[in-house]
């Protein structure tokens, strides 16, 4: 017996063109991913020349999710504590980030987004260089950037469910 669920929806009524728009939404994810790995590197040397992308994802994560353990940010990022150490260091050094007793367990620490991070990271994604997302979808109809929110986490919540 197949544990492999029947489809159903748009896969089982028109199989063909199903697979056509799944082909052309994973070019567009391809492409999106793409574009988003420029967009961080370009943000991390405007936020401070010379900022590797990973201590840029890193921060970026922080600013997204903090108070945030070092442990749960490895976890996050798929990194290893090494790796997520030196992206501490270097955030730390660049004062864009903060490590913190975590007020639940002294023996451990949490990271958050200084002001000061905070403070460039909104320069640099309202800047004339930086823009990025906002910029981009500045000339949409809002109905339709919360729809396209909507969407992604809808699809990214469904994943997370079949991952456990």
């Amino acid at each position: 017996m197949s544990s492999t669920p029947l489809p159903h929806g748009a896969a089982a009524e028109h199989p063909e063109e199903f697979e056509a728009a799944i082909r052309d939404l994973e070019g567009s994810f391809v492409t999106l991913v793409r574009q988003y790995r420029q967009l961080v590197a370009r943000h991390a040397e405007q936020l401070s020349p010379g900022m590797s992308s990973g201590a840029m994802k890193a921060f970026l994560t922080i600013v997204n999710a903090a108070p945030l353990s070092p442990s749960a940010l490895a976890e996050t990022m798929l990194a290893d504590r090494a790796q997520i150490s030196r992206f501490v260091k270097e955030l730390e050094s660049l004062e864009l980030i903060s490590r913190e007793a975590d007020p639940k367990d002294r023996r451990a620490a949490v990271l958050r987004p200084t002001e000061e991070g905070l403070r460039r990271l909104h320069e640099v994604r309202t800047g004339p260089v930086g823009g990025g997302m906002r910029r981009d979808l500045a000339g949409w109809d809002l109905e339709d950037v919360r729809q396209l929110g909507t969407l992604l986490h809808r699809f990214t919540e469904e994943r997370a469910r079949r991952a456990e």
